[in-house]
C-alpha cells in the first residue's frame, strides 16, 4: 500500500491533469481532496483512474500508485426477497378440453449478439493512427447507428479501458497521442 505522501502526490498530479478547469464548477467539485484522510484520497484516486486517457501525461510513480490500489467495492446488491407464503391447496380443476392440433413452428432463428458499446470501440479502430477523441466519436456514432444511445463520454470510458487492455496485448499502438491497430 502506498504511503499518504505518495497518495497525495498522485492525487495532486491527477487533479492537474484531469481537473484543471477552474471555470467549470462540476470539474472543480470532482477534484480529489488531497487534504482528506487516506481513505478519502484512495477513493478519489480509484474513481479518477478510469478517466485517464492514453494521451494524458501521467508519471510512472503515479501510475504505480494507481496500479497498486485495490478495486472500488461493488455497489451493494438488493437483499433477496423473503420466500413467498405457502398458498392454500388449489381446488380441483375441471377436466381439460381437447386441444386442436397446431401448425408446426418454423425453426428458431439463430440468436444474434446484441451490439454493445464495446463492439463499436473495436469497429472504430483503424490501422491509420487516430486521436482518442476521434475514435470515441466514431465509436459512439456506430453504437447509435446500431440502436444504442448517444453518449460520447461513455464511449470515451470504454476506449480508455480498451486501450489499456489492447496495448498490453500488442493489438494496438499508442504513439504521439494517436491510436492505431497493429
Amino acid at each position: 500500500m502506498a504511503t499518504k505522501k505518495q497518495l497525495k502526490s498522485a492525487a495532486d498530479e491527477l487533479n492537474k491533469v484531469l481537473y484543471d478547469d477552474d471555470s467549470n464548477e462540476e470539474v472543480v467539485a470532482s477534484r480529489i481532496d488531497v487534504e482528506g484522510t487516506v481513505a478519502t484520497i484512495t477513493k478519489g484516486l480509484q474513481e479518477s483512474k478510469d478517466l485517464i486517457k492514453p494521451t494524458d501525461d501521467i508519471s510512472e510513480e503515479t501510475m504505480d500508485v494507481l496500479d497498486a490500489l485495490p478495486p472500488l467495492p461493488e455497489a451493494p446488491k438488493e437483499e433477496e426477497k423473503a420466500p413467498a407464503k405457502e398458498k392454500a391447496p388449489a381446488k380441483e380443476k375441471a377436466p381439460a378440453k381437447e386441444k386442436k392440433p397446431t401448425k408446426e413452428k418454423a425453426p428458431a432463428k439463430e440468436k444474434k449478439d446484441k451490439y454493445v458499446r464495446e463492439f463499436s470501440f473495436i469497429d472504430a479502430l483503424t490501422k491509420t493512427p487516430t486521436t482518442a477523441e476521434d475514435i470515441a466519436k466514431k465509436s459512439n456514432d456506430l453504437y447509435v447507428k446500431n440502436g444504442g444511445s448517444n453518449n460520447v463520454a461513455q464511449s470515451m470510458v470504454i476506449l480508455n479501458i480498451g486501450v489499456k487492455f489492447l496495448s498490453r496485448l500488442d493489438a494496438i499502438t499508442v504513439k504521439d497521442g494517436k491510436i492505431a491497430k497493429v
